[in-house]
């Protein structure tokens, strides 16, 4: 479950001050936006198109890439997917109480990558791999069953992966750019804490603190977005 992928995420950053929460409580940027639903109805909204498609694409991307797809049916499997989208999006209704967007959206890339796995296997078997393709030739042969519950669970993991990106790119506005940049270098990126503090120079409870602060806003905000989204 995404759930289980965001729980992960959520017990590697420490608790912290609760003085910070009230901030994140923005609807508006929820992954699910229905007004963004109600506009790309429309297509000939370039602009709300183009914000859905920043929003969703490298979802759907890594979702094919991680089920097995090569680069360029990956990259099929994404543009049929809009394509469907777009025509599908003209009936789809948001409506929380009778499912989610997440899930009405994971059937329709499922089914494109799924596609993509058909056409494969009609194809015959790939070509002989050429000198220094091998890593691609074992990609193939791990791809896991399209019918099988493998997919749902990479769907899964892209999906808290995708929220994750979401409660980070909300925390990244609230937050002063230097104060990020602490917590990106000491806590995604592993520097000592002393490390950080000298490159900034700053003390190292500064680098503390920012840790303190901003794992905090993730904590509460990712908790937001996966209760709304699921």
């Amino acid at each position: 479950m995404a759930s289980r992928f965001c729980h992960r995420f959520l017990y590697q950053i420490a608790p912290a001050c609760a003085s910070w929460r009230m901030a994140l409580y923005d609807k508006d940027n929820l992954p699910t936006r229905a007004s963004l639903l109600r506009r790309v109805k429309n297509v000939q909204d370039q602009k709300s198109w183009e914000e859905f498609d920043a929003i969703y694409r490298k979802l759907i991307y890594g979702f094919a890439i991680k089920s097995g797809l090569t680069h360029e049916e990956a990259e099929d499997a994404v543009q049929e997917t809009f394509a469907k989208l777009t025509e599908q999006l003209l009936e789809f209704e948001y409506d929380p109480e009778r499912g989610s967007f997440k899930n009405w959206l994971r059937r329709v890339a499922h089914a494109q990558v799924v596609a993509q796995f058909r056409r494969r296997f009609k194809a015959g078997p790939p070509a002989p791999p050429r000198p220094g393709e091998t890593t691609r030739t074992s990609t193939l042969q791990r791809a896991p069953d399209p019918s099988g519950p493998e997919l749902e669970r990479i769907w899964d993991e892209e999906w808290g992966a995708y929220l994750i990106r979401a409660a980070e790119d909300k925390v990244k506005r609230l937050v002063d750019p230097l104060q990020f940049q602490i917590y990106d270098l000491y806590v995604k990126k592993g520097w000592p804490s002393e490390k950080v503090a000298e490159m900034f120079s700053v003390p190292v409870g500064q680098v503390y603190m920012a840790k303190h602060r901003i794992t905090e806003l993730l904590r509460d905000k990712l908790q937001l977005l996966e209760s709304k989204a699921a």
